[in-house]
């Protein structure tokens, strides 16, 4: 019983050291690498671009309070990265005036836009008809996106969409477009339903 019990500890010892070792080695090659470590002019120190062993692409990061906010520019141009690290600490400081999170979520924007490509897909395999996918790109991109911009996935709430509920109740513009739509929904299903091909 006593060998099966060390044989146990031993087992359990080199689990744990193989995971801090695992964990040790991904926080590593995760880390800045000093020599890339550069602040941004003319904006608070914090503000700073750098390169990780793991990606080509330069990432910027500013810790605002608790958190340490990280994100990857995309491109592996120096000036192109300090361009986005302005724009990225600006984000920021316009998030903290709105009294909105600064924590990295899908914007609503980006999955709006996500799903017009999706119903686009859709036409072109024939699923969905042009009119339709017209009127949706048209109803998400001048109603839609414009009164949820800048807010991301987990900013919204159920008051949030109330308040978008009834900017459509007094859009009469959006109810014309509706309403004009589905006449000619309406006028392609009976020609389909008469045999007459669209």
């Amino acid at each position: 019983m006593s060998a099966l019990s060390n044989s146990v500890a031993a087992l359990v010892v080199k689990n744990s050291n193989g995971n801090a070792e695992k964990r040790k080695r991904v926080q590593t090659t995760s880390n800045p690498i000093p020599a890339t470590l550069e602040s941004i002019k003319h904006y608070p120190s914090k503000l700073k671009i750098h390169k990780t062993l793991t990606s080509p692409y330069w990432q910027v990061r500013y810790p605002a309070g608790t958190l340490r906010l990280v994100r990857r520019t995309k491109t592996t141009n120096k000036t192109d990265a300090i361009a986005f690290a302005k724009s990225f600490f600006d984000e920021i400081i316009l998030r903290q005036r709105q009294n909105l999170p600064l924590t990295v979520s899908p914007t609503f924007e980006r999955c709006a836009e996500e799903l017009i490509q999706y119903e686009i897909t859709q036409t072109a395999a024939g699923d969905r008809s042009k009119e339709f996918s017209r009127f949706l790109a048209y109803s998400v991109r001048k109603r839609v996106i414009p009164f949820f911009k800048g807010s991301n996935v987990t900013d919204v709430r159920y008051q949030l969409l109330i308040q978008f509920v009834q900017t459509l109740r007094d859009d009469s513009l959006l109810i014309t477009g509706c309403a004009s739509w589905s006449s000619r929904s309406s006028s392609r299903t009976r020609r389909l339903s008469s045999g007459y091909t669209v």
